[in-house]
Parts: structure tokens; sequence; C-alpha cells
């Protein structure tokens, strides 16, 4: 199977996690960090959950799924573990046209959650297309060690840059790369910034030499 990788918008969405063990638990705080308006569905809480239900960062309705459950829901994420509710949870979405990802099941699952290194605002995504998600996990480790912190400064700083009204041209990733690859964070930005001043930042994105694998 060959999926379409996307990056989805949840900001204020509501999303539905059916389940209240482990795995539910981890996908609720995912869809959290994504600013979704999260819904737990299980007859039993985890003691995190619990803690999200009671500072009012989650909705809980505690029970097993019904069917009607999802009407509103943008995505649903079924960590139920039971076969039942999997099917039905399943035919739901689909007739309603929700996404679903029901846990451990790809052929009822509409799409799938990606290995994840997160250097906010940088966000880089790996997948298998399901095949192996330890194979993805190794490779998000090594894509951490190898991609540092001083990422996330380094790209929202290109993000000012770009929506500065004064100078609307791409930050030239070549001349930093090396300061990056180097962790030197500071150099970095402290370069940027001075280029920018000067005017001497470059858009590359159109009909250039590709940018080097740090950038």
């Amino acid at each position: 199977m060959r999926y379409y990788p996307v990056f989805i918008d949840l900001a204020g969405q509501r999303a539905v996690v059916l389940g209240g063990g482990r795995i539910a638990t981890e996908k609720v705080a995912s869809l959290l960090e994504a600013g979704a308006k999260v819904t737990v569905i299980a007859s039993m809480l985890s003691e995190a959950i619990e803690r999200l239900v009671a500072d009012g960062s989650v909705d809980a309705i505690r029970r097993d799924y019904l069917p009607g459950d999802l009407a509103g829901a943008r995505l649903v994420i079924d960590a139920s573990d039971d076969v039942a509710i999997n099917r039905q949870s399943w035919e739901e979405a689909e007739t309603s046209g929700i996404l679903i990802n029901v846990v451990d099941r790809p052929a009822q699952c509409r799409f799938i959650a990606p290995a994840i290194v997160r250097r906010d605002p940088l966000l880089i995504a790996i997948s298998t297309s399901g095949e192996s998600p330890f194979l993805a996990s190794t490779m998000r480790a090594r894509l951490e060690r190898w991609i540092g912190r001083e990422w996330g400064p380094f790209t929202a700083l290109v993000g000012r840059i770009r929506r500065d009204p004064s100078h609307d041209r791409a930050l030239d990733l070549w001349i930093v790369s090396d300061n990056l690859r180097k962790g030197a964070a500071t150099n970095a930005v402290q370069l940027a910034e001075l280029l920018h001043a000067r005017g001497l930042l470059r858009d590359r994105s159109r009909g250039a030499r590709p940018a080097p694998s740090a950038a």
C-alpha cells in the first residue's frame, strides 16, 4: 500500500479516542499536542487520562463505545483492543467519512501515525507504510541525534524572515548549514540575522541546486 503523506491541522477539532489504556493514553497526548479537542470513550481510564479529565484538558464518556459516538469527529483512533468495537467504529467512520485508525489493524486504518522527530516548528515524519514500526522508531532515534534542537529556533528564524514585509526572500540555508551541522546554533542565528540586515539573503527555491543534506 502506498500512502499519501499529509500533515493535518487539528487545532480546535474534535478527535475521539476509544479505549483508556496505555496506547490510548499515548494517542491522547499526541492529539492534545496538536491542539485537538479530545474525547475519550472507555469504561476504564488510565491514571494519566484521569488527570487530564480532572484538569479539563480532555472530555470523557465513561462507558464502551456505542454507534453514534463519532458524530462530529474529524479524526478517530480506536485503541480499545476489542474486535466488536473495532468493527463498529470502522463502519461508522467509513459511513460518516471520518478518518479512523484502528490500532494494530492495518485493514481498518484510513491513516497511520508516523514516528515523529519534533524540533518545533520543524516536524519530521518517518513511516514504513505500516511494515515495521520498530524500524521507523530506529530511524527516528538516529535523526534525533543528527538533527539537534538548534534546528527549532533556526526554523522559526527562517519563518520570521519570510514574513518580514521588508524582505520577502527565503534565507539561504547554504550559508549557515555548516554551523548547524556543528551544533553552533548561536553562530548560525547571528550569521542569519547579519545577512538579513545586509540584504544578502537569497531565494534558491526555484531552479537552484538542492540544499545539502543538513538543510
